[in-house]
């Protein structure tokens, strides 16, 4: 279990992930004070996903979708819930209701309150944690800012190493 508790109050990192072209994975990594042998953990309380206005327009059909996630790992190839990588995601997509120029009044934001969860959310490492960006359909490179909410937590050694290896694949 948790070795000492580190934050009474919590903190926010913001970041911004930017596709590297459309319809292209794009990974932006976000920097917390820990290192990987700091046995330092996250703990996740809300996630805020702000997407552009660039990616809202270009949401016009059916098949024309936006994911974002915050992963532990730039080494997947897709943002589908069979990661164990991925720790929180959003997949937004168009909505065509026939007739052309119109549609329904969308979110600015959408927010992940995870501090009801046991233990007031998500557990992570703090290193590595990345936002990831994909989509589908899309005509032009898209950005997201995403809002995290956490606290940090020291943990003893084995709880660490345990919370490490059940965001690796190999150990699902």
């Amino acid at each position: 279990m948790a070795k000492a508790k580190i934050d009474t109050y919590p903190n926010k990192a913001l970041e911004r992930v930017t596709e590297t072209a459309a319809n292209t994975l794009t990974f932006q990594e976000v920097n917390f004070a820990a290192g990987v042998f700091q046995r330092i953990a996250l703990v996740i309380h809300r996630v805020v996903y702000s997407i552009s206005e660039v990616a809202w327009d270009n949401l016009v059909d059916n098949t024309d979708t936006v994911f974002v996630a915050l992963t532990v790992s730039n080494g997947i190839n897709d943002l589908a819930m069979t990661h164990p990588e991925i720790v929180d995601s959003v997949k937004l997509s168009g909505f065509s209701s026939g007739t052309p120029a119109t549609g329904l009044p969308l979110l600015d934001m959408v927010i992940h309150d995870l501090s009801g969860l046991p233990g007031g959310g998500w557990i992570i490492p703090a290193s590595p944690v990345y936002i990831a960006m994909d989509s589908g359909g899309i005509g032009a490179a898209l950005n997201c800012d995403v809002e995290i909410d956490f606290t940090f937590i020291e943990l003893a050694d084995a709880d660490y190493i345990e919370l490490v290896q059940s965001r690796i694949k190999a150990n699902v």
